[in-house]
């Protein structure tokens, strides 16, 4: 009899470790997934009559965003912020810094030094911070409208396009913020 209830401790034990296990899995699981945004972008309506948001300087955003345009196509260069090649937080910079606007270097720091901005309030030129990593924003863009953003991906690609309803980005949008008044 003893032998039984030996081996049903045993049993529940194991058994009770094995929800332990998943249950930790779920928690970091949804930890790290759950900093995205997910649905937000359900409002993006690029119609002048509900962006033109009063004190925004939206030429100021749209010449950001044309600006970035420009460059479409200019190789990815790891720590690059000039035309002969960029990084993602390197193409921010350049395109402020042309308007007449400082920002931070790195992606980390322009995430914290951006004013956060809902999706509904965004407009072109505005930056669109991504958690492709640990760190909460490793990835930046520029919002150029119509749902699509303009960014230096990765090493060994090109300055591109790429559209917010693509699942991959808009799951990991960590902030969308905003340098411009």
């Amino acid at each position: 009899m003893s032998e039984v209830r030996s081996l049903t401790y045993v049993r529940v034990a194991y058994n009770c470790r094995q929800i332990i296990w998943v249950g930790i899995f779920a928690c970091v699981f949804i930890g790290l997934n759950g900093c995205s945004k997910v649905g937000q972008f359900d409002f993006i309506n690029d119609s002048p009559e509900i962006n033109n948001a009063p004190g925004v300087n939206i030429a100021k955003g749209v010449e950001i965003a044309n600006i970035a345009k420009q460059y479409l196509g200019v190789s990815y260069v790891y720590g690059g912020h000039n035309p002969s090649g960029f990084d993602c937080s390197g193409l921010v910079l350049y395109s402020h810094q042309k308007v007449g606007i400082d920002v931070p270097r790195t992606a980390h720091l322009q995430y914290e030094a951006a004013r956060e901005i809902s999706a509904s309030e965004m407009h072109q030129g505005d930056v669109i911070f991504f958690r492709l990593g640990l760190w909460k924003a490793s990835h930046v863009g520029i919002y150029v409208g119509n749902g699509r953003f303009i960014h230096a991906p990765s090493s060994g690609k090109k300055v591109t396009l790429a559209s917010l309803s693509n699942p991959y980005w808009r799951n990991r949008i960590v902030k969308i913020g905003r340098f411009y008044r």
